[in-house]
């Protein structure tokens, strides 16, 4: 909703920059890291039980 949108919209994940900066420490361990225009997302949860629906995904 809206307060989502606003809440992502300001953070720095929201930058392209913050993906493509080859200085990221995630670039370190994944090597194509930021290489692919599209492709497949996947979501996850860390020892819970989740649920996900109505995931929308826009570009930006």
């Amino acid at each position: 909703g809206p307060e989502w949108d606003n809440l992502v919209s300001g953070s720095k994940f929201s930058s392209d920059d913050y993906y493509l900066k080859t200085d990221h420490p995630d670039t370190v361990y994944t090597p194509m890291f930021g290489k692919f225009k599209t492709g497949k997302i996947g979501l996850q949860d860390h020892g819970h039980d989740v649920k996900f629906r109505n995931i929308k995904i826009r570009e930006f």
